[in-house]
């Protein structure tokens, strides 16, 4: 991520699009497809210079309405905000695995309360960091 933050840096000074990054996923949002296919085919051009690392097979450059971020899938169509099914299925698995030893003792330690509770509010955090995302983009 570090490594690119001066490229994205620069890059947001170019487009016109909003750039999101998180960690190595990069999100570009704009409303004008034209506008937007160009802007990305120079922000890959830029990382293909800069970072000589680009994973094209796992990339999706053609613009779309639904896209998957951070585990969510947004749908800019239906104005719709869900877990993706990955991120679905590891959520089902954490509860199950944290919960396993207070079905056994018939009791939950604070610390593992406390577990549930953090992650119940990451998850709410990241449903409102995907809700302004939408949101931006429309205003914009």
């Amino acid at each position: 991520n570090k490594c690119l933050q001066p490229m994205i840096a620069e890059a947001r000074k170019r487009c016109s699009s909003r750039i999101f990054i998180y960690v190595e996923d990069i999100l570009i949002l704009n409303y004008d497809s034209t506008i937007l296919k160009l802007e990305i085919q120079q922000v890959m051009k830029d990382l293909k210079e800069f970072c000589k690392m680009f994973a094209m097979d796992k990339s999706q450059i053609f613009p779309t309405q639904i896209v998957e971020f951070l585990g969510w899938q947004l749908d800019k169509r239906t104005m719709t905000i869900q877990l993706t099914i990955y991120r679905g299925i590891g959520v089902l698995k954490q509860q199950r695995r944290r919960m396993k030893p207070a079905r056994r003792k018939n009791q939950l330690r604070t610390k593992d309360f406390a577990s549930e509770i953090s992650e119940i509010r990451q998850t709410i955090a990241h449903f409102k960091l995907c809700a302004r995302f939408i949101s931006s983009n429309i205003k914009s």
